[in-house]
Parts: C-alpha cells; structure tokens; sequence
C-alpha cells in the first residue's frame, strides 16, 4: 500500500513504476520466505487440552501475549498506512488509535474487517481502472472474445470469491508429506481443518519470482549470482510424492510412446532362399554345394 504524489514527468513516472516493482518483489520475497514457517506451524500439535494442561499452562500464556503484542504491532502499521493514503477515507486518527489501542485476540477480526471495509473502495476503483487502461493499450477494447477472461477483473474477483467455502476447503487439504506432532501418521487424513496448506499457489508465486529475475540481466557475474540464488530457491520446490506407492503397494509402469511411421520388413520378393544363396554364390566366382 504505497502512496505516492501525482508526477509531473516522464522520469518521474519511470521511477515510481520501478518503485513499486520493488516493493513488489520484495512483497514476494517476503511471502516465499514466510512458507517455511507456515509448513512448520502446520506440525504444531492439534489436542488443545494436552496443550493447556496444567503444566503447560504458563507456556501458553506467555505465547499467546507474546503474539498479541505483534499482531497489535502489525494491525497499528496497516492503521497508519491506511491513514497516509490519501485516496482512502479513514477514520480520524483519534478513533483510529481507539481502535487499535489494547487488542486481545478476539478483537483482530473486527479490527481487520473495519480495515477492509474501508480500503475496498479505493481497491476496487485501482483494479478497475487499470483494467481499463490495460485493455486500451492492449487493443481489447473494441473486440471480446466471450472467454471468462475477457470479463471484467472485478467481475472475475467476486465469482472466484462467491463460493468461499471451496475456497477454504482448497487450503485445508494435504499437498505436501507431513506429520502432525501427537498425531499417528495413519489418522493423518488428506483433509483437516486445522492447518493452511496454499503449495500450489506457493510454486506459482515462487515461478513467478524466478522468471522475473531472470527476465532483464545480461551481466554475466549478475547472471551467475542470481542462478546459485535461484537455484536455492528451486531447491524448496518438493516434488509430489505419493507416499501410497511405497513397499509394494502399488503398481509401477512407465507407458511407452507410440513408434511413428514404422512397419516391420515385408519381403515380397518371388525368390526362395536357395535361389538367392546360389546368386551370390555365382557372383563371388563360389561353386553351389547343392
């Protein structure tokens, strides 16, 4: 969420643009680098009464204040964001600070939510017009296809958005081989409502920031850096791995390809093998031994 004043030159409007490529790869960066400790909090035991049993219950306290602390300290930075973008017609900083002063765990999804409402405005302004302007230099506007994608971006968002309890059925399956702490590996189900799972739009986000950073380097060392760089992070991309194909329990093929434009010899030739034998015995000066 970057604010900045109207520009009043050509550099100038280059400059904002490479601006906000970086704070956008730096945005995506971030989220490739948080998936780690996503994939470890997914491990995190599930039983809430082993958890808050007396002997942990001190533990869990402190942790459960420790993260308060920091969503309050994340909730206050999107507070005063919201509050420097001019285009977003946030409350008074008074109320402002009244909504994010003394937070409890129960409070942040009505403090988040009150956010939305008031950015969703300005978003929907943003995508539309630069829906528009990418149809226009594009040459889209004069002529439509009838494919889903040539339906406007808002229009695309809100039928994505309509079903969203497929939405978060889709991040509460297993993509990735795992096992839950205190839970045996043969209750582990495909789905459980208890973890975040987004791998698959993981590996998109993370093909996207390879492609990007190999797009515009010619320097050759440059090049050299970004590729052991590049290569860590591919290293992270896990193949899928079926663990039910293990110690003999499933069948394991591997289908061939047709052959193209192939057939076995046919010979048509009126000759017996005898025949043949006493030609090229003729030929090399050789007597038949018939």
């Amino acid at each position: 969420m970057i604010y900045i004043a109207k520009p009043s030159t050509d550099m100038e409007k280059a400059q904002i643009v490479i601006a906000h490529k970086e704070f956008y790869d730096n945005l995506l960066l971030l989220r490739i680098k948080l998936q780690k400790c996503l994939a470890l909090a997914n491990t995190l035991p599930q039983d809430i009464d082993k958890i808050t049993a007396k002997d942990n219950e001190v533990c869990a306290y402190d942790t459960v204040k420790d993260l308060e602390q920091y969503l309050t300290m994340v909730v206050k930075y999107q507070t005063d964001l919201l509050a420097k973008n001019q285009n977003v017609k946030m409350i008074d900083k008074d109320k402002a600070s009244a909504l994010t002063n003394k937070l409890n765990h129960k409070d942040f999804e009505n403090v988040l939510q009150v956010h939305h409402e008031i950015f969703k405005p300005y978003r929907d302004e943003t995508i539309q017009f630069w829906n528009e302007r990418t149809k226009l230099a594009s040459g889209k506007a004069a002529k439509s296809d009838f494919s889903a994608f040539d339906q406007p971006t808002l229009l695309q968002i809100d039928q994505i958005m309509a079903d969203k309890t497929r939405l978060i059925e889709r991040t509460q399956i297993k993509r990735s081989k795992y096992c839950i702490v205190g839970n045996p590996e043969s209750i582990n189900n495909d789905v459980d409502q208890e973890i975040f799972d987004d791998d698959d739009f993981y590996h998109k986000l993370l093909r996207d920031y390879i492609e990007n950073k190999t797009a515009d380097v010619t320097d050759s060392t440059q090049l050299g850096k970004q590729w052991l760089q590049l290569q860590k992070l591919r290293s992270k991309m896990k193949r899928k791995v079926d663990t039910r194909s293990t110690k003999g329990r499933k069948l394991r093929y591997t289908v061939h390809t047709k052959l193209m434009n192939f057939m076995a010899p046919n010979d048509q030739s009126p000759w017996s093998d005898e025949a043949k034998q006493d030609l090229y015995n003729s030929l090399f000066g050789k007597k038949s031994t018939g």
